[in-house]
């Protein structure tokens, strides 16, 4: 992918990004929710994904689509928020989610 690109498709997906997955595989987790949603442009019945968002995904360590959006928000408002109530929307439903980091070795930190 170029350093222009913005969205990619489910196919760009799996070839660049994933390769051990299949494209219907990636459709599968859409469906489930367990991946970050996508959008379609105009009348277009193919599906697209900001590469922002699953570079943050992956940064943030795969969460599913309720938790990644819920981080999304905070950070999205964190600049307005104190750092009490930024907290609070990280810890909603009484769960806490932390980022987590590969590191070379494979493991995290």
């Amino acid at each position: 992918m170029s350093d222009t690109t913005i969205a990619v498709d489910a196919g760009r997906i799996v070839a660049d990004v994933f390769p051990d997955l299949s494209v219907r595989f990636w459709r599968a987790l859409d469906g489930a929710g367990k991946i970050p949603r996508g959008f379609k442009i105009g009348g277009s019945t193919r599906k697209m994904w900001r590469l922002a968002d699953l570079r943050r995904w992956a940064d943030w360590g795969f969460p599913a689509r309720p938790d990644f959006e819920r981080l999304l928000h905070a950070c999205n408002v964190g600049a307005t928020q104190s750092p009490k109530s930024r907290q609070a929307a990280l810890t909603a439903d009484n769960r806490t989610f932390v980022p987590v980091y590969a590191t070379a070795g494979g493991g995290s930190v």
